[in-house]
């Protein structure tokens, strides 16, 4: 996170377009709360954040990230594909 934090920090504010996989990733109480800092910190840079690959425990983990940051800017898509197009129309 800290790389990405370094690479998004040189982009404008509001122009940044992410697409996160977490399909088969890890979590535990640490990373939840990297996470939630992480998305807050980068939500200024951000136009949008898309997810993908989101099972079961992750997808109540990424609830908890909505409610605690509040963002507007993250959604969930189920493929690639999927989210990449709907990127490109932002």
């Amino acid at each position: 996170m800290k790389r990405l934090k370094a690479e998004i920090e040189k982009e404008p504010l509001d122009s940044v377009l992410c697409l996160c996989n977490v399909k088969g990733g890890k979590t535990n109480a640490e990373i939840n709360q990297a996470l939630k800092e992480f998305v807050k910190y980068s939500e200024p840079y951000m136009k949008m954040i898309t997810v993908i690959g989101l099972e079961g425990l992750q997808t109540i983990v990424f609830n908890g990230i909505l409610m605690f940051t509040r963002s507007k800017k993250l959604t969930t898509k189920k493929s690639k594909e999927e989210a990449l197009d709907w990127l490109a129309q932002q």
